[in-house]
């Protein structure tokens, strides 16, 4: 396993990842508006924006060349 900072290519791959997690194990307790909220967030162009901004940080485990895990850190 080999852990990095993701770069700007990396983040559509990322956010698709994270989508598949939460909707798999979280979305059933976030309901309806809260489910909204956060897809709202994860947006693509929104999470680009705030990379670019500095906002948030993005980190991917990778196992080979697959995307294997996430973890992104928002703050300047």
């Amino acid at each position: 396993m080999q852990i990095c900072k993701l770069q700007t290519g990396q983040l559509r791959a990322a956010v698709e990842l994270i989508k598949e997690v939460f909707d798999l194990s979280l979305a059933e307790d976030y309901g309806e508006q809260g489910t909204k909220t956060f897809y709202h967030f994860i947006q693509i162009e929104h999470v680009e924006k705030m990379v670019q901004n500095g906002e948030l940080k993005f980190w991917g485990s990778f196992e080979g060349n697959r995307l294997t895990g996430v973890i992104a850190l928002r703050g300047k």
